[in-house]
């Protein structure tokens, strides 16, 4: 998921900035002048001149109010587009401050841990995933998941294969994780990481039912008394 970007933030106030300097400058420039123009007693000037002021606070007012109010309507539409998309995606997505603290979670990613998201919010990745292991079932060490890493370096971590223990069902969910650091402009250092989790349970079962039955396939042909041989519909020998 895509944040805006600098230049697009730049843009937007550019867009507030650009009108309210203009008009300001035109104003000042000219205001003055004009006013002389058409009148030339200086009390009257003085006087006018005290209203010019107020006209000027009022229309440079009620322009701000037009120029952020329309800037803030964008950004609302866009900030729902990205909570619809946030709230709707089948991949877990979990927000990590700078410290490693979760801020954000997707509805996705509770369900794929099992968790609230008042039991996540604040805690550490450590927390929710203490009980993470390795395809082969060993402990996965919780410095070197994907999120700590990547905040630890700066650099994304893709592609990594992880058990989770669902408290809920009480077994474990596989996934496959990816974490990407965040930057502030002009720093080194992330202020946040965003980590997705893509769940595979399902391909896995598939994959080891299918190993399994494979397994006892051969078992079966490579303990049997008589002769076998399987050809393939060329005539070629596939089993002997």
């Amino acid at each position: 998921m895509n944040h805006p970007s600098p230049n697009t933030r730049s843009h937007g106030f550019f867009q507030v900035v650009l009108p309210y300097v203009i008009v300001s400058t035109l104003w000042i420039l000219f205001s003055d002048s004009i006013l002389n123009f058409f009148i030339q007693d200086a009390n009257k000037i003085t006087t006018l001149s005290v209203y010019k002021g107020l006209v000027f606070i009022a229309i440079t007012g009620s322009m701000l109010y037009v120029l952020v109010r329309r800037q803030a309507i964008r950004m609302e539409a866009n900030l729902s587009r990205f909570r619809t998309l946030f709230d709707t995606m089948t991949q877990g997505v979990v927000y990590q401050d700078a410290k490693g603290a979760i801020t954000l979670v997707n509805a996705s990613a509770r369900q794929i841990l099992g968790l609230t998201l008042g039991e996540m919010r604040g805690r550490g990745t450590i927390d929710p995933y203490q009980r993470a292991i390795y395809k082969d079932g060993s402990p996965f060490p919780p410095d070197q998941h994907p999120g700590l890493v990547a905040l630890r370096t700066g650099q994304p971590v893709n592609d990594v294969f992880m058990g989770l223990y669902h408290p809920q069902q009480q077994t474990y969910r596989w996934v496959v994780i990816n974490a990407v650091p965040e930057f502030h402009p002009g720093e080194s250092q992330p202020f946040q990481v965003y980590t997705t989790l893509t769940d595979i349970t399902e391909r896995e079962k598939t994959e080891t039912a299918l190993r399994e039955s494979e397994a006892r396939y051969h078992h079966i042909l490579n303990t049997m008394m008589e002769g076998c041989q399987i050809v393939d519909f060329d005539w070629r020998y596939v089993y002997v």
